[in-house]
């Protein structure tokens, strides 16, 4: 049924091809002849190969001024933008979305299907912190800011009413949903392509951590706790505006390694003994990714994390910590390594193979055929 409508994928940006995006390309899997909708497309041709030579149509901040390397200061501008979407010939419309995407205007003989990976952090429930690390010093910008933020969080909840169904990348999200939305959704958790992470038995001594450097990734307590423990060794990887604190920050026992392409991060992967990570995400795909290749995660205990890694079941990979900070991660650390044989590889393997992509195209064909 699929097959004969008109369809349209409505994702909020291409910029990099981070977990979102990695969602996106199983999505166009699925719907192979859809028409690819955004509010700005600045992806590398590296990045950008999982897209083919589908037409991508770009909203009018694309074409602004400096929009390349600063869009998202036009962000007073995205709900305009994404409102002014032609989608008038399409019979469905499914939003990839964590901020914007979403807010889409459609006519009661479409469909529109929303896979959210979060409800907008900055508009809900990260906004002090997102207006804190927004680094505005005029107090009239600031303030222009926060009561735009505000607007928008209404805005969001008002056009979330245009979503037929949500679906969320994890029970976490789904909660999130329900208490800002006021809408059930169905989870379908994000695509892992795990023949690209191969499986290694034997690990070395080294810990690593993954992720964006921006403040609520919570890298900086990671690095505090090894800062504590000079006898291991830890490696991160990543790059963002917080690349050259973290250099500063870290002791000789950490190696600050900032971006590394997909191939050598898969390495220190294979290789690590485990993976922390300590920020509250959606859904956390690098965990799942580093369970890929047979290395147990010490992570933190809330959002996404707490339904990925099992602690106390025949598929056990990892540990769990309460709250964010060093002195928990050390405690955990330890106690891990004087367990470290009750942590086998093939167990983390074995867990990791539940969030396949495969898995992902069946469950999303499954669910978005009953819609006709």
């Amino acid at each position: 049924m699929l097959k004969k409508k008109k369809i349209a994928i409505i994702h909020d940006w291409l910029e990099k091809k981070a977990g979102a995006e990695k969602v996106l390309e199983e999505i166009l899997k699925v719907f192979p002849k859809s028409d690819v909708f955004v509010i700005v497309d600045f992806m590398s041709s590296k990045d950008r190969k999982f897209l083919s030579k589908k037409k991508v149509i770009k909203s009018f901040i694309h074409y602004l001024p400096f929009s390349k390397n600063h869009f998202r200061k036009y962000i007073f501008l995205f709900p305009f933008a994404v409102k002014l979407f032609n989608l008038k010939k399409y019979d469905l419309i499914v939003s990839s979305s964590h901020s914007f995407a979403k807010n889409i205007s459609k006519n009661n003989n479409q469909t529109h299907l929303c896979y959210c990976h979060t409800p907008s952090r900055y508009a809900h429930f990260m906004t002090k912190q997102y207006l804190k690390n927004y680094n505005i010093n005029n107090f009239l910008l600031k303030f222009i800011l926060k009561s735009f933020l505000k607007y928008f969080a209404k805005f969001d909840i008002k056009n979330s009413k245009n979503v037929d169904q949500f679906f969320a990348n994890s029970n976490f999200v789904k909660s999130r949903i329900k208490k800002i939305y006021k809408k059930d959704a169905k989870v379908i958790y994000p695509p892992i392509k795990i023949k690209k992470f191969k499986f290694k038995n034997k690990k070395k001594k080294y810990f690593l951590t993954a992720s964006r450097l921006v403040p609520y990734k919570k890298i900086d307590i990671i690095i505090s706790a090894f800062n504590l423990m000079p006898e291991y060794n830890l490696i991160v990887c990543g790059d963002g505006p917080e690349l050259m604190n973290y250099k500063k920050l870290s002791k000789k026992n950490i190696f600050i390694k900032g971006w590394v392409e997909d191939k050598q991060l898969i390495n220190y992967m294979q290789n690590a003994n485990a993976f922390i990570f300590a920020a509250e995400e959606d859904f956390g795909i690098l965990p799942v990714e580093a369970l890929a290749c047979g290395t147990p995660v010490i992570a933190l205990n809330r959002g996404g994390t707490k339904e990925t890694i099992l602690t106390s079941s025949n598929l056990n990979c990892g540990k769990l910590f309460d709250n964010q900070n060093e002195f928990e991660i050390i405690k955990k650390i330890k106690i891990f390594q004087k367990q470290r044989s009750i942590y086998k590889s093939i167990n983390c393997r074995k867990r990791s193979l539940f969030f396949s992509d495969i898995i992902f195209r069946r469950k999303l064909k499954t669910e978005f055929q009953k819609y006709k």
